[in-house]
């Protein structure tokens, strides 16, 4: 059953990777200052660097309060050199849809920078997209009322299913 849009969803991120998001973040910070510079030279409308930037922005702007508790959660996890750590969300169930959008549209930046058309950075190395998958498809999932899934990593740090 899909919760009311507008009532508040708990998301639980149980196992969160530490390691495996500073290089997801780096990455994603690398896309978007790129992104950022080709918006300068006036992209063609509904191209994907002008998409992706707005609606990184819209989320952040969003959702930024909803982000402040468990982030101090994660940066203490950080200082304490944990190497996993279980994060609680608390978001509307209407934010499920919108994070889906930017999955998607986070693969299709892939696509965009795998063609290497005025980019430097490239596609998200697999393990890092594997996370971001988990990551965001976690909000997705919960914000449709299903249960959490932990991330899983063999001995290595790669992720498994």
């Amino acid at each position: 059953m899909t919760p009311d849009a507008s009532a508040p969803v708990r998301v639980e991120l149980r196992g969160f990777p530490l390691r495996a998001w500073q290089r997801a973040e780096e990455h994603h910070e690398e896309l978007m200052r790129e992104f950022a510079l080709l918006l300068l030279d006036r992209p063609a409308p509904g191209s994907v660097p002008q998409r992706l930037v707005r609606l990184v922005e819209e989320v952040r702007d969003r959702y930024a309060a909803s982000a402040e508790a468990p982030e101090a959660v994660r940066e203490a996890a950080l200082q304490r050199g944990d190497t996993h750590v279980d994060l609680v969300y608390e978001i509307p169930a209407a934010a499920g849809p919108q994070v889906a959008r930017l999955l998607a549209l986070l693969e299709e930046a892939d696509e965009y920078c795998r063609r290497g058309e005025h980019l430097l950075t490239l596609a998200t190395p697999p393990g890092t997209a594997a996370f971001r998958r988990w990551y965001l498809g976690e909000f997705v999932r919960q914000a449709r009322g299903e249960a959490p899934l932990p991330w899983r990593e063999d001995a290595e740090g790669t992720p498994s299913p």
